[in-house]
């Protein structure tokens, strides 16, 4: 069942212990957006749940939810911001923020957070210190469509017309850009997006982001508006899930309202929710 408002979408933080690596959600607030069910409207609330990732010597963040969106997205998507992304990385002892900034891909809930506006009304990088990773198929598409509010445009703008670095995965320091932590691209919702999967000594944790936003997800189901290809993504998020449960990974779902995180299990009528 769906939270009735956005004061019901959990937003206490996931805190995974793999074995050598450590698996946090980050609080990256909530949004709704509007949706037709028996003829009549309904608002959908949905969480924003950026990771990040710990093991010895470096911090991964895997996405940064929606920061300083413009009014337009603000008002469409209901937006509820959270206590600053930056200001939760310090509690959990990285004031400078993380070494990696893993963009999934560019769509503004999940890339927006890199930029922070400043009193000048310019934007800069939220952190300064991090390298910025993500695909280059999902740059190249996101400079020609202006996605995310032209999230491309402006993070170059930041960089100084600099560039990120680009994950194209045909090399083994880009499949795992630091011990356990494996980089996949996985086709349909849009043509860069990333899945991480943190492997510990004792467990793992799959982060699909958008691929399984949910765990409605876990059952076949077609994504007519949000995947660019959706019996594409259909096809990937069953071979992804399929694998997954086999290993008994954990799950984290940015986008769940009532279930941040949980493990998977094959049964014989597919894949299932264990517990957390």
């Amino acid at each position: 069942m769906l939270p009735n408002g956005p004061e019901a979408v959990v937003r206490e933080p996931v805190d995974l212990d793999l074995g050598g690596l450590r698996v946090r959600s980050l609080d990256g607030g909530v949004l709704g957006f509007t949706a037709k069910v028996a003829d009549r409207e309904i608002v959908i609330w949905l969480a924003a749940r950026p990771a990040l990732i710990q093991g010895s010597g470096f911090s991964v963040l895997v996405d940064a939810g929606f920061g300083p969106a413009d009014p337009t997205r603000r008002e469409k998507f209901r937006l509820q911001d959270p206590r600053p992304i930056d200001e939760q990385l310090a509690d959990l002892g990285l004031p400078a923020g993380p070494d990696l900034l893993l963009l999934t891909h560019l769509h503004f809930d999940h890339a927006g957070g890199a930029l922070r506006a400043t009193e000048r009304g310019e934007e800069t990088l939220r952190f300064p210190k991090a390298e910025i990773a993500l695909h280059r198929a999902e740059w190249d598409a996101a400079l020609a469509d202006g996605r995310g509010s032209h999230q491309a445009a402006r993070i170059a703008k930041a960089l100084g017309g600099q560039v990120p670095r680009f994950l194209d995965l045909s090399q083994p320091s880009d499949q795992e850009p630091f011990p356990g932590i494996q980089v996949e691209l996985v086709e349909g919702h849009t043509e860069g997006l990333l899945m991480i999967r943190a492997q510990g000594s004792r467990s793992a944790c799959l982060i699909p982001t958008d691929l399984v936003p949910t765990r409605r997800f876990l059952a076949p189901r077609l994504d007519k508006i949000a995947d660019q290809n959706p019996e594409l993504a259909l096809q990937t998020r069953q071979r992804v899930l399929d694998a997954a449960a086999a290993r008994s990974d954990h799950i984290l779902f940015y986008h769940d309202p009532a279930v941040p995180s949980a493990k998977l299990q094959s049964t014989p009528d597919g894949v299932r929710l264990t517990g957390s």
